[in-house]
């Protein structure tokens, strides 16, 4: 290393030492932000005790010290119990909150420490309506952050709590869309709707609480937490010394995965060379190289792609999907922007977008029948997407908010008041939905509703739908909100006046008879209109534009739940062949938990093509790989992101150069023409595979030989449209592969992987088009 780099380094450590005497010696109470923890049994499980916010350890704040719980000692103060409690503690935190003080409350495991526990999260802005209990496995999903996902088991015991205007959702039980408050977050602090440090896994709840810290610490306390410590100084001289020697080291390190020979697969020694590459890249770093760390650093990435992806597995037919949202099309402000934005998406490798076209009730672009959005007026952003997606080879669907014709969050962006209901039921209120006291809103759901059986709203609906295939060159329709509200025994919609006849008429019983029969009743009349919806549109569009698309953003939740709370069937509705694709909303921030969400679509796979969506906030580079892998592995022959706003130019990256560095074939326009080209493109990789491998055992090369005829022979019945034998010889290979894969040890299991997914998408495409063809 040069002397001066050195130099210059060991100076900067001084100078950093020289920080933290100065930090070290300064009163601790000017950076000290002191977290109180109700613990008056001193409460050894207590995981808030152990909880490290800002390198501080909350303290224990007991009864008999109430004199000492002021606003400016504690500036939070956390309750995982009540213990205690009484009218004169009550009053104390109540002062304590009128008096700047904060609070976070997590549900008590003893129901009699409830009474406070409800009093108290009344002072936040949270009415604890219910306590009850999870029916099922429940996720815990963030609005507006990524962190890992939590599973509450179950039977666990949660609150159902709905919240005031001035209180919002930090994170929610189950889908985003359903607004089940699991953490709120108000100007006083947070409510935790179930057993915070019991439920959940410690990790987790670290992480969750720090956050709910973060939002509630005022910025200019967080500033002055004190950066250096006693033990970040100790490591310094032994920093210097490991980038003295670490050329040698690298260089050393190197040499490893050229020795590994055969045992080693291409995929991991690329995931090798990354590592290399990335100490290379730290190294340069260390030593103030920008050109050289730049330089490494993009070696890192591309080695971890093709990893990643075994042999750059690009799939040649693939629907690549991405949602356009509406918070991105009103900051565009003119045809040249749109194109810069729909040129990084061809460069990503998509080829499909859902471009939000209504939303809350406003169309994105001036209509005759609906209300345009006020951020768009004097636009068209529509027409200026589909002339610049078009011209790219991008086919671009309009992303259509049905049933959903209005939302208080969006009331806040276009300047309207909290209750306006939207643009449609402003005008037409007898199409509204309404709960059993009259509400326009479910409980604690933003969205204001058209009634699904009132014919006049339908009739309104259809016609949007109607103006937008007429006026533009869209490539389909997606339906999105294609539901109701989601709804629970304490929760249910559709008490107008209006709905209740429809049934009565339809069914013969009456609405307000509470009884088993009745409500199933109602529930399949409810599934039913919203089916009825979906077939209207798809004759629609298959009227007026034959080669139209009609997709579906759905939910992935089991048939029960699903029919019970929103009254969504997709089942039918691919069975029946009302819908081309559906979208699933499967967004997970884990592998296993996308494993998970998207099981249920596996039995519709060979009835409709799907398309799992992936959101990109909860993820990051790696985990758009490994959840692409996951979409493809399941047979499934397309992926769709969410959203647009969260495509960073790292996410844009990983695309273009890995999973989508070559155009793909859209499956959702010829699936016969897609599984022709999976099924060549498998031929080409086992073909690979002959040939890259010079170890193969004399059967080995047999087994694949004979694989590669008989996908020639698939791929030639295929194109003489003879599917059943196209289908029967596939179940062969696929035979064949497995087994040939077990005895192919010296790769690791990502070759299988791609392998096995070209097989069963092709199976599905040729599934699909046979029933289409009748």
């Amino acid at each position: 290393m040069p002397k001066k780099i050195l130099y210059n380094l060991v100076m900067k450590r001084i100078c950093k030492f020289l920080i933290f005497l100065f930090l070290y010696f300064l009163p601790s109470s000017v950076f000290a932000y002191q977290i109180g923890v109700w613990d008056d049994y001193a409460d050894s499980n207590n995981q808030a005790i152990n909880i490290k916010f800002q390198n501080n350890k909350p303290q224990r704040v007991v009864k008999s010290n109430l004199s000492l719980i002021t606003s400016n000692a504690y500036p939070v103060l956390i309750f995982t119990n009540y213990r205690n409690f009484d009218e004169n503690v009550f009053a104390k935190i109540s002062t304590y909150v009128k008096n700047g003080g904060k609070l976070v409350l997590a549900l008590p495991l003893n129901d009699n420490e409830l009474e406070y526990y409800k009093k108290l999260a009344k002072i936040l802005g949270v009415n604890v309506n219910q306590i009850t209990k999870t029916s099922e496995k429940t996720e815990i999903n963030w609005v507006e952050k990524t962190l890992s996902l939590n599973t509450i088991a179950q039977g666990t015991k949660i609150a159902k709590v709905s919240l005031d205007n001035n209180v919002s959702h930090l994170a929610v039980f189950g889908e985003i869309e359903r607004h089940e408050s699991a953490i709120s977050l108000g100007s006083s602090g947070s409510v935790i709707s179930w057993n915070w440090g019991v439920s959940g896994s410690s990790f987790f709840n670290e992480r969750s609480m720090n956050y709910i810290l973060e939002e509630l610490v005022p910025k200019e306390t967080s500033k002055s937490t004190p950066i250096f410590t006693s033990q970040s100084f100790n490591g310094l001289s032994e920093e210097i010394k490991k980038i003295q020697s670490s050329r040698d080291y690298i260089q050393k390190y190197q040499e490893l995965p050229s020795n590994y020979g055969i045992d080693i697969s291409d995929a991991q020694q690329n995931l090798e060379y990354s590592k290399i590459n990335e100490l290379w890249a730290l190294y340069y770093l260390k030593n103030n190289n920008t050109k050289e760390y730049e330089k490494y650093i993009k070696q890192a990435k591309e080695c971890a792609i093709k990893g990643v992806c075994g042999l750059k597995d690009s799939s040649p037919a693939e629907n690549r999907g991405i949602w356009f949202d509406r918070g991105t099309i009103v900051n565009i402000k003119s045809r040249y922007e749109m194109g810069k934005y729909m040129e990084t998406l061809k460069n990503s490798g998509i080829n499909t977008i859902y471009f939000e076209t209504v939303n809350a009730g406003y169309t994105i672009y001036p209509s005759k029948i609906g209300t345009q959005n006020p951020l768009t007026k004097g636009r068209d952003p529509l027409s200026w997407a589909i002339s610049e997606a078009h011209s790219r080879g991008i086919k671009l669907q309009a992303w259509v908010w049905v049933f959903a014709v209005g939302n208080d969050r969006h009331n806040k962006i276009v300047n309207k008041p909290n209750d306006y209901a939207g643009p449609v039921l402003e005008k037409n209120m007898r199409w509204a939905l309404l709960g059993e006291n009259g509400n326009l809103r479910p409980k604690n759901q933003p969205e204001f509703w058209i009634d699904p059986s009132n014919k006049e709203g339908v009739k309104y609906l259809l016609s949007i739908i109607d103006e937008i295939l007429a006026k533009y060159d869209v490539d389909g329709i997606q339906l999105d909100y294609i539901r109701y509200p989601f709804q629970s025994d304490d929760n249910v919609m559709g008490f107008n006046h209006n709905c209740a006849e429809n049934f009565s008429v339809i069914t013969g019983e009456k609405l307000f008879e509470n009884n088993y029969q009745t409500n199933f009743l109602w529930n399949k009349w409810k599934e039913n209109n919203i089916n009825n919806f979906v077939k209207a549109t798809y004759s629609k569009i298959k009227k007026n534009k034959p080669n139209a698309k009609t997709s579906a953003a759905i939910f992935t939740k089991s048939s029960q739940s699903r029919l019970s709370s929103i009254q969504q069937n997709w089942e039918y509705w691919a069975e029946n062949g009302f819908i081309d694709s559906l979208v699933p909303m499967s967004y997970s921030t884990s592998t296993a938990a996308l494993k998970t969400n998207i099981a249920p679509l596996k039995s519709q796979s060979c009835n409709c093509l799907i398309y799992p969506g992936v959101a990109l906030q909860h993820v990051n580079e790696t985990g758009i790989m490994e959840q692409t892998l996951k979409i493809r592995e399941e047979g499934f022959s397309g992926v769709s992101f969410f959203a647009l706003a969260q495509l960073s130019p790292e996410k844009s990256e990983i695309l273009k150069d890995g999973f989508f560095s070559k155009n793909a074939t859209d499956t959702s326009y010829n699936a016969k023409t897609s599984a022709l080209e999976l099924l060549k493109d498998y031929q080409s990789y086992m073909n690979n595979i002959l040939h890259a491998n010079s170890d193969l055992s004399g059967q080995q090369k047999n087994e694949i030989s004979c694989i590669v005829s008989k996908t020639q022979e698939t791929i030639s019945n295929l194109t003489s449209d003879n599917f059943q034998e196209s289908l029967n010889k596939i179940k062969q290979i696929t035979s064949q592969n497995d087994a040939f894969f077990k005895t192919f040890t010296c790769n690791n299991d990502l070759k299988k992987q791609i392998a096995s997914s070209y097989l069963k998408r092709a199976e599905n495409l040729i599934k699909i088009y046979k029933k289409k063809r009748g």
